[in-house]
């Protein structure tokens, strides 16, 4: 599902894109849509679209969207790794507690072999975890204990002659701070563009560790 039209139904300086999310797949962790609507209040209010629309005369090709998309699990439906700005919901193991039965249905349910028993219990091994949080579903005795759902954060994504991978920001970013972590991304974009830069021309120029730095009261790890 996608938007790229404004209320007026003109064509949008911007997309977001998302998967079904729980509503209607079993593997999603959050329901995505008011997360789409809190975004696309931050960008309407913000002077995004009339920055973009100004600077070509009051028309943009499609290339030139903010391209963002949401995804409620790490299967990244939405194809968050090739966009501007992508999301994945996340749930991590923060520990197994002591009512582990070592039954073996997270690691048995686990495809990345983050969850191994040993010696009668669970170990998570966070090394090889996508927080995708299937060991918590699966669990009888409610044993692992997870942080509070976040999101991961990539920038600067893309397709076309010559595809470039998402780069992913260290940490998660809370639900409830999503809107204040667009703020700052536009703020960012807004005013670090050169004339003619696409968003993602403009995350590739920057020193990741800037952005970061700019990120961060919205991160909590």
């Amino acid at each position: 599902m996608s938007s790229e039209r404004n209320a007026s139904g003109r064509q949008s300086a911007y997309s977001v894109v998302l998967c079904r999310g729980m509503r209607s797949c079993s593997f999603g962790l959050v329901d995505l849509e008011p997360i789409r609507a809190a975004i696309e209040t931050v960008i309407a209010d913000s002077p995004w679209n009339a920055y973009v629309e100004s600077a070509r005369g009051g028309r943009f090709r499609p290339h030139e969207r903010l391209r963002i998309a949401l995804s409620a699990c790490p299967n990244g439906c939405s194809q968050p790794q090739i966009q501007d700005i992508g999301l994945i919901a996340a749930l991590r193991p923060r520990e197994v507690a002591a009512a582990c039965t070592g039954c073996g249905l997270c690691e048995a349910t686990c495809r990345e072999a983050a969850m191994l028993v040993e010696d009668g219990r669970a170990v998570h091994r966070p090394q090889a975890c996508l927080a995708c949080g299937e060991c918590v579903r699966v669990c009888p005795a409610h044993a692992v204990l997870c942080e509070p759902l976040g999101f991961r954060l990539l920038l600067g994504g893309r397709m076309g002659r010559h595809p470039v991978w998402a780069t992913e920001l260290p940490g998660l970013y809370t639900q409830e701070r999503i809107p204040q972590l667009f703020r700052d991304l536009l703020r960012v974009l807004l005013r670090e563009r050169r004339p003619g830069e696409r968003p993602r021309q403009v995350l590739a120029r920057l020193d990741i560790q800037q952005i970061e730095h700019e990120l961060g009261e919205c991160r909590y790890e």
